[in-house]
């Protein structure tokens, strides 16, 4: 039996299909990355951080949210 949804209808459903695992899965990666480069921050020791510093800080800020948040982003490809 056909669909009875049109074909740019099914497009369309097929192009949202992860949109809200994925909203779910950057709140944690975002929030843990802020959190991060804010923690590590203050281990430099002055206020204001050079180029590099601040490189290595978004380095390390990254992997420790990748890391946290990894378990949702396993969730949201296994639900597609």
């Amino acid at each position: 039996m056909p669909s009875s949804r049109s074909p740019a209808r099914r497009v369309v459903g097929a192009l949202y299909k992860g949109l809200l695992t994925t909203v779910i899965g950057v709140i944690p990666f975002a929030g843990g990355t802020f959190m991060a480069y804010e923690i590590l921050n203050p281990i430099w020791g002055k206020k204001n951080l050079s180029p590099l510093e601040a490189f290595i800080n978004g380095c390390l800020a990254a992997a420790f949210a990748q890391t946290f948040s990894y378990p949702f982003d396993l969730i949201r490809k296994k639900l597609q």
